[in-house]
C-alpha cells in the first residue's frame, strides 16, 4: 500500500547573507546620531587619591580677601557727615564693578550696586537689607566718595579665610572733582 502524498507546501526562499554591515545595525548619519558617547572599553578607571573628586560633602570655598588698597569710614543711620564716623580708618579692599552690579540688580534698581568692598570679617558693617540703604561708607576718609551700603555678606565662613564683602552703591559726588 502507498503511503498518501503529503500536500506540497511552498517553497520559502533561504534568507541570504548581506555582506557588509547587517541592515539593522546602519550607520545614523551625523544629523541623527545621539549624543552619549561611551567611553572606550581599554581605559581603566583612574585610581589612587590623586585622581579622586572632593567628596559631595566638601564645600569648595573662594579664594581668599583681595590686598587692601585703601582705607574707609563708616556711618550708621542716621549720622551723616560732617559728624564724627561711627568706624573711623578700616582698611579695606574697593572693587569697581559697574557692569556686573547693573546686570545682577536689572529687575530692582533700588538694590543696584557698582562696587564691592572686602573687609576683615571682624569689621562691623551694617546693611539695612530688604529695606532701601541707608549706611554709609565714605573712602578714603569722610571728605572722600559716598558709598550707600547695599548687601554685606560673609565669605568663606568657617574658615581662616574669612572675611565680608559689601556689594555699594556709589553716591553721586560734587562736579568737578577728582574723586573715584
Amino acid at each position: 500500500m502507498r503511503r498518501p502524498k503529503k500536500p506540497k507546501q511552498p517553497k520559502i526562499p533561504k534568507a541570504r547573507k548581506l555582506r557588509g554591515r547587517r541592515p539593522h545595525r546602519r550607520r545614523l548619519p551625523k544629523r541623527e546620531r545621539p549624543l552619549v558617547r561611551r567611553p572606550p572599553r581599554h581605559r581603566q578607571p583612574a585610581q589612587g587619591p590623586a585622581q579622586l573628586p572632593a567628596p559631595p560633602a566638601v564645600p569648595q570655598r573662594e579664594a581668599g580677601r583681595p590686598a587692601n588698597n585703601t582705607t574707609c569710614d563708616i556711618y550708621y543711620s542716621p549720622n551723616v557727615p560732617p559728624a564724627a564716623p561711627d568706624v573711623v580708618g578700616l582698611a579695606c579692599c574697593l572693587i569697581p564693578r559697574f557692569a556686573v552690579g547693573s546686570e545682577a540688580s536689572e529687575g530692582n534698581q533700588t538694590f543696584r550696586w557698582t562696587h564691592l568692598l572686602c573687609l576683615a570679617a571682624e569689621a562691623d558693617v551694617r546693611d539695612t537689607y530688604p529695606n532701601a540703604p541707608a549706611n554709609r561708607i565714605y573712602v578714603p576718609d569722610k571728605n572722600g566718595t559716598g558709598f550707600d551700603v547695599v548687601f554685606v555678606e560673609l565669605v568663606n565662613r568657617g574658615t581662616p579665610a574669612r572675611y565680608r564683602r559689601v556689594f555699594l552703591s556709589r553716591r553721586a559726588p560734587t562736579w568737578p572733582t577728582s574723586e573715584l
